[in-house]
């Protein structure tokens, strides 16, 4: 599988559930949040991180690892298949 298609299964979107009811500042924040979970997956992707140490770093900026993970999987799945 191609790097690309591993990138778009592991990209990460923004949940308008996330923004609901928040202020500014912490709209500024979770996008920051985002903008380094970005890096981090490009970090994991030119294999200078583990993947252990991806998930971490998305534990520690909040990220719902277990439903993260489920969506990589479909994701994943999907790729395959088509």
């Amino acid at each position: 599988m191609s790097v690309h298609l591993i990138d778009n299964a592991l990209t990460l979107v923004v949940s308008t559930g996330n923004a609901e009811g928040r202020s500014e500042t912490e709209l500024a924040d979770l996008m920051e949040s985002y903008g380094l979970m970005e890096q981090a997956k490009d970090s994991f992707l030119a294999g200078e991180i583990t993947f252990d140490e991806y998930l971490q770093l998305c534990e520690i900026h909040n990220f719902n690892v277990d439903s993260y993970l489920e969506t990589v999987e479909d994701n994943l799945e999907h790729f395959r298949l088509t």
